[in-house]
């Protein structure tokens, strides 16, 4: 990675609230991801961190939260809800902290501006542990615009048929 590009990752980072630490370590932190970026899709983690330079992110389990999938044309969106019967699929990483801003740059998160993504953090039941993570889930009034994806598994979902071109405007 150039030194330009390291000292651009370096002050997005900084604008970033990034505190909350899975372990209350600085070298690694937690992230829980629904669709584009899980294993073998779009914007698959390992691969954005291998085009960054960055340590491959580990897959510490598949796990679920509550809320609903939206079906947002090539990507979904996971609109949280506690109280929701359904459950989203996604999977926990342990992931280096730089490579969070990249992560904010895929889904359009920037400080102070609103975006169809956000990034959250929430303690997920994970490997033995509670593991608090990084999270994008999507404006929920947008999303109620758009088709539920049953089941929860964006990648399940994605195999049993065509994915529709974005219709977004």
């Amino acid at each position: 990675m150039s030194a330009k590009i390291k000292q651009s990752v370096k002050d997005k980072w900084a604008t970033h609230d990034i505190r909350g630490h899975a372990n209350g370590q600085d070298d690694t932190m937690y992230v829980f991801v629904y669709g584009t970026l899980r294993a073998g899709e779009a914007n698959d983690i390992g691969d954005v961190a291998r085009r960054h330079g960055l340590p491959e992110p580990r897959r510490v389990e598949t796990t679920t939260v509550p809320g609903t999938l939206h079906d947002f044309g090539n990507y979904p969106g996971w609109v949280p809800n506690d109280e929701a019967a359904t459950l989203v699929v996604g999977d926990v990483y342990d992931v280096a902290p730089n490579l969070i801003p990249i992560l904010d740059d895929i889904e359009e998160v920037y400080p102070g501006r609103p975006g169809l993504f956000t990034r959250t953090t929430l303690s997920l039941p994970c490997a033995g542990a509670m593991l608090l993570c990084m999270a994008y889930p999507v404006d929920p009034s947008v999303a109620a615009t758009r088709p539920v994806i049953e089941g929860g598994d964006w990648v399940a979902y994605r195999r049993s048929g065509p994915v529709r071109p974005n219709p977004i405007p």
